[in-house]
């Protein structure tokens, strides 16, 4: 019994203790309650590339900016920005992209794209394209690059880097060469006229039939 009476007084005193740092609080507001506040803070970040840093890709890990006045492509480590490798590529890189396994920086100066591996940035071969190319994209298997002043896309194999052309004119099979005539002929025989030529097939197109052939075209009047 004694005991209870001595933490009875024991609670009594801190109450009375606390009483005066409470008195002092700012009276709770019940609309405020259950409001989320920001609180200051700098929620910006910034990493040093080269110069006239343009195009950027994601690898999975790491973040592949071109340097177009520099000629090189800057790698960070995504996650905190730390600089990873500068690797020189052609003159002017601009765009880029990501195969999977590579990286392939579009040289708009130098009329071609450069492929580097992502893993560790060697340079694994450059490869001509058209005119002031900008731009490049991965379809799962092939490097497509558009080239601003020959009005044109290439089409490259991410695995050799081989090309195929697409683009407007009399565009011809870089196997048979017969393409463009067999492309007017199918449309002739089936009352088209040709209005725009675009695509290359890969192999030998008359051996895969009209289907594969790939143009415009407008009912003949």
């Amino acid at each position: 019994m004694k005991r209870i009476h001595c933490q009875a007084w024991s609670l009594i005193a801190v109450l009375l203790l606390a009483l005066p740092m409470l008195a002092q609080q700012e009276p709770l507001n019940p609309k405020a309650v259950a409001l989320l506040r920001w609180y200051p803070a700098n929620l910006t970040t910034s990493y040093s590339v080269g110069h006239h840093p343009e195009g950027v890709a994601f690898d999975g890990a790491n973040m592949w900016v071109t340097n177009y006045n520099d000629n090189t492509v800057s790698k960070l480590r995504a996650s905190d920005g730390t600089h990873q490798g500068t690797f020189p590529v052609g003159e002017g890189p601009f765009g880029v992209a990501f195969d999977g396994a590579n990286i392939w920086v579009v040289n708009k100066e130098g009329n071609s794209v450069t492929k580097l591996r992502a893993s560790d940035g060697t340079n694994l071969g450059t490869f001509p394209v058209g005119v002031s190319p900008w731009d490049a994209t991965f379809d799962g298997a092939n490097i497509w690059v558009t080239n601003g002043q020959s009005q044109t896309v290439s089409k490259l194999r991410a695995s050799s880097g081989a090309k195929i052309q697409f683009g407007h004119g009399h565009n011809r099979d870089a196997e048979t060469g017969q393409l463009g005539h067999v492309r007017r002929q199918f449309a002739q025989n089936h009352g088209f006229r040709v209005r725009r030529e675009v695509g290359l097939v890969e192999g030998n197109a008359l051996q895969h039939g009209a289907s594969l052939f790939h143009f415009f075209f407008e009912f003949r009047q």
